[in-house]
């Protein structure tokens, strides 16, 4: 089975239009682009490899509500540091 398809449009769309708003928007220059992709590759494979940990360890529902926990922290520390000041 695989994920909705809600999930994966969504995935998708972020993966075409971030990339985009970060050169036409930001100012970034293709590779600084590439650079904010590449780090949230890694962050995407570090957080599969932690999670196949854990799933032997606790239940699914627990390992969402974790990500989920982190995704708002980290989404409430970004907007405490980002303005729109912050874009070169």
């Amino acid at each position: 089975m695989g994920r909705p398809a809600s999930t994966r449009t969504g995935t998708a769309r972020a993966l075409f239009v971030l990339p985009l708003y970060l050169v036409n928007v930001l100012g970034l220059s293709t590779l600084g682009a590439g650079a904010v992709l590449a780090v949230m590759a890694l962050g995407a494979f570090l957080a599969g490899g932690l999670t196949e940990g854990l799933a032997r360890r606790m239940p699914p529902v627990r390992i969402v509500r974790i990500g989920l926990a982190l995704e708002a922290g980290f989404v409430a520390l970004t907007a405490l540091v980002a303005t729109a000041h912050t874009a070169p």
